[in-house]
């Protein structure tokens, strides 16, 4: 008696060997044989899994070992999507958090929408903000939403706040390749993952976390993209790649500058928004980071005793 073979488990076959090698170098979190049967029962419930390009799904796989997240649909940790006629390996907030919190670096995460009839109070990038609602309420009675924020605690004590205003979630959205279907039925749990992510540039880096940004980045369209030819004064087309990266440099280094130059917990407050807004609206992240760093230096040496001068 001949058992009929799916033309798409052929991949999820094929990438045993490099699925099992990469695992057993990451510590074996997921195991090749249980990561197999949950693609094998996502694809076959799914007909435009089925009808992706094969290569797709053995990357997609892959990819699963690299990150070290199940596929499990208990855990709600990564799921397969198709995209583009890709298969893609999609992780959610809650799979971010735990590569996060497994590294023991990062204690604890938690991202909170809010909405148009809650009361909220930002206070400063490492105070968490004074946020009351009803969360028995429902999206009705709550209203619009109008951006979320991540609380991180740090093992070594420092707390991390990181906002996003909705224009910039509708940002995010509208360059993404999946801005519909998960946007559409699951919006609050995109916006969240959207702002999980940005967060996660400032927590320590583990080669997992870098490892579901770049997934996250590569199959959701995030890539920044170069913006239109600059012209020079004297009227030449500047390189735009090197262009881009000599004022992103200039960028950094004067806001970096500006944060180590606050004299008062009140002035780097100042800074710090103003600064936050040019980086968000030039959507540039190694100035961002490099800022955000310079911030909370000076906020921790400014809580120093007044016996121990600042420089």
């Amino acid at each position: 008696m001949s058992t009929w073979i799916h033309p798409w488990s052929a991949p999820i076959v094929e990438a045993e060997r490099k699925f099992t090698e990469i695992a057993s170098a990451t510590g074996g979190l997921v195991t090749y044989q249980r990561e197999a049967m949950f693609a094998m029962q996502a694809i076959g419930d799914k007909e435009a899994l089925q009808r992706c390009a094969p290569l797709s799904i053995r990357n997609a796989v892959i990819n699963v070992a690299s990150v070290g997240l199940s596929l499990s649909p208990a855990l709600k940790l990564a799921y397969l999507v198709p995209r583009e006629g890709k298969c893609c390996l999609d992780i959610s907030y809650i799979g971010l958090v735990k590569i996060a919190t497994d590294s023991g670096s990062v204690l604890a995460v938690k991202a909170v929408v809010v909405c148009q009839s809650d009361s909220f109070e930002y206070i400063d990038p490492f105070t968490p903000p004074k946020h009351k609602f009803d969360p028995f309420a429902g999206s009705a009675e709550r209203g619009e939403v109008l951006g979320v924020y991540v609380i991180a605690k740090l093992a070594n004590g420092l707390t991390q706040i990181e906002t996003l205003s909705r224009e910039e979630i509708d940002k995010i959205r509208a360059v993404s390749k999946a801005k519909t279907g998960p946007w559409d039925y699951w919006f609050e749990e995109m916006v969240k993952k959207a702002a999980i992510k940005r967060a996660s540039k400032m927590w320590p880096r583990t080669e997992r976390l870098a490892a579901a940004e770049e997934v996250i980045n590569l199959h959701q369209g995030n890539e920044t993209q170069l913006g239109p030819l600059t012209i020079d004064a004297n009227g030449e087309v500047v390189d735009a790649a090197r262009s881009a990266f000599e004022a992103s440099q200039e960028r950094k280094e004067r806001l970096v500058s500006a944060a180590n130059a606050a004299t008062s917990a009140a002035k780097l407050r100042e800074v710090w928004i103003t600064g936050l807004k040019e980086v968000r609206d030039s959507n540039d992240e190694e100035a961002y980071a490099a800022f955000k760093a310079a911030v909370q230096d000076r906020g921790e040496a400014l809580k120093k005793p007044a016996e121990e001068p600042v420089e």
